[in-house]
C-alpha cells in the first residue's frame, strides 16, 4: 500500500501565500471517484460498519473509518503525504453531501487545543451551480473556489511557528442547484 501511495501521490501547485493553499488537479481518477461513491452510497455497508448519517444546516454528512475500505485507507495517505504530514492516516474522512440552499460549513480553527495542522478536502461531485469554499482573509485578496471531482484542497491552519493562521478561515458558499460531495480530513498535531 505504501508504494501505491507514493506512486499517487498528488501534484501540488500553491495557489495562494495566506493561507498555504495547494490544489491538485488529480488526486483520485475518474475511476476512483465512482468507486469511492458507490462505497458511500452502499446503505449495507455502511451499516456493517456503523456509520449512521447525520443531517445538519450544511447538509448531511458521516464519518467513514479509514480502516473500514482499502480505498479510504489509501486515499487518507495520499493526503497525509502530499501535506507531508508522517505518522498513520486520520481515524476518519468526513463525507458531506450539500444540496440546494446548503454550504460547506464555516471554520476558523482558533483556540482549539489540538486545532488542525492542516485540512485536505477531496471534491467527488462538483454542483451544478454554487458550492465552494470562500477564504475571505486570503492575502492579497480574497479567494471563492470551486472543485471538480479528483481534486484536492489542502491548506495549512498554522503558520510555521505554530500559532493559528487567521487567513485560513473559510466558509462554505451554498449550493444553487445541484449536489456537491467532499471527502474531508483533518491532519492533527496529535495524529503526527
Amino acid at each position: 500500500m505504501t508504494h501505491d501511495v507514493l506512486e499517487r501521490a498528488p501534484r501540488l501547485v500553491r495557489i495562494c501565500a495566506a493561507p498555504r493553499l495547494y490544489v491538485a488537479d488529480v488526486c483520485v481518477d475518474a475511476e476512483e471517484v465512482a468507486g469511492l461513491l458507490a462505497l458511500v452510497d452502499d446503505e449495507a455497508w455502511r451499516a456493517a460498519h456503523g456509520i449512521v448519517e447525520r443531517r445538519d444546516a450544511g447538509g448531511s454528512w458521516f464519518d467513514v473509518p479509514v480502516a473500514s475500505d482499502g480505498r479510504i485507507a489509501r486515499l487518507a495517505l495520499r493526503i497525509r503525504a502530499a501535506a507531508g504530514h508522517g505518522g498513520e492516516p486520520a481515524h476518519a474522512l468526513r463525507l458531506r453531501r450539500c444540496g440546494v440552499g446548503e454550504a460547506l460549513p464555516r471554520a476558523d480553527g482558533e483556540g482549539e487545543a489540538d486545532g488542525p495542522i492542516a485540512v485536505g478536502l477531496v471534491c467527488l461531485t462538483r454542483a451544478d451551480e454554487g458550492g465552494g469554499l470562500q477564504f475571505l482573509s486570503a492575502e492579497p485578496v480574497s479567494l471563492a473556489l470551486r472543485t471538480s471531482p479528483g481534486q484536492l484542497l489542502l491548506w495549512f491552519r498554522r503558520l510555521a511557528d505554530g500559532r493559528d493562521d487567521p487567513a485560513a478561515a473559510y466558509t462554505g458558499t451554498p449550493v444553487r442547484r445541484g449536489v456537491q460531495t467532499t471527502l474531508t480530513v483533518v491532519l492533527r498535531a496529535s495524529d503526527a
